[in-house]
């Protein structure tokens, strides 16, 4: 019981913008292969590589990558 009440004190709130929350959406897409790096560079209008980039980051750090 004590561990429930410490993880709830840690647990902090990030709050998306409509752009922000797009990217999660459609990096979530990505990394889980239902779209492909270049579907999710246009759907996001960035260019092949940065899609990787961000790929590369959501499977070190998950969502907390692509929140700035």
């Amino acid at each position: 019981m004590d561990s429930d009440i410490v993880t709830m004190r840690e647990r902090e709130d990030i709050v998306l913008s409509a752009k922000e929350a797009r990217r999660v959406f459609v990096m979530e897409e990505v990394v889980e292969g239902r779209i492909t790096v270049r579907e999710a560079a246009a759907y996001l209008n960035l260019s092949e590589r940065q899609v990787k980039r961000l790929k590369r980051g959501m499977k070190e750090k998950s969502v907390l990558a692509l929140v700035h």
